[in-house]
């Protein structure tokens, strides 16, 4: 393992999308990858959880309440990094059965926590990734999403939810810059453009982060 890139951003922003890019670059290089969302993560640990509490069994069906609610279950048990912690043993898992892996991309970072966490686990090969979009582009990729199903409610809920979402990832963004050092560790991507620019901009970050790193 030669990198963890983590990625963070507010919701729509353009994460996995992000990832995507990226993964098809790396294999284009030679470089083996994979992603772990971290929401996942929780979703594998509390499985038989989520079945008993929401009659879930399939990760695709949990919805964002579901998620927050075993989270305040992890955090009771497990602390504040809970859900750090149970992503981190995840990789390590995944780490072993596939040892020849050279990049690991953490999706889903939202608490200044994890970042704290993660850079003491992983160290120096620990770099942030943060997604950026205005709040109009993020609600039509939402509503695109769901097939334009939009009302007035889904909206406001959406803005609503964000107000909150957005001072989590204020701090997320005011510890990496002074743990990781922005253009150092932590770099920041605007995705308010095309997908080719998007795009374009994944590979210009990775061709900065690449070379920093041990052969």
């Amino acid at each position: 393992m030669k990198l963890v890139l983590g990625v963070c951003g507010l919701p729509a922003s353009g994460k996995t999308t992000f990832i995507n890019f990226a993964k098809k670059w790396l294999k284009l290089k030679g470089w083996s990858s994979f992603s772990l969302k971290m929401s996942y993560a929780l979703f594998n640990h509390y499985r038989e959880l989520f079945e008993k509490k929401f009659g879930v069994k399939n990760y695709k069906e949990v919805k964002r309440y579901m998620f927050q609610e075993i989270g305040d279950v992890a955090r009771n048990e497990l602390g504040e990094d809970a859900i750090a912690i149970l992503t981190y043993n995840l990789l390590n898992e995944r780490i072993k059965e596939h040892n020849d892996i050279d990049v690991i991309f953490i999706d889903g970072i939202r608490d200044s926590g994890e970042v704290k966490y993660f850079n003491k686990e992983f160290n120096d090969i620990f770099y942030l990734i943060a997604i950026e979009a205005p709040i109009e582009i993020r609600l039509k990729r939402v509503f695109k999403r769901s097939e334009g199903e939009k009302d007035k409610l889904q909206e406001e809920e959406f803005i609503r939810r964000d107000i909150w979402e957005k001072e989590k990832y204020q701090k997320v963004i005011d510890v990496a810059g002074k743990i990781l050092r922005e253009n150092t560790r932590f770099f920041k991507i605007e995705n308010n453009g095309t997908k080719e620019e998007f795009r374009e901009k994944t590979i210009n970050i990775l061709k900065n982060i690449l070379p920093k790193l041990n052969p």
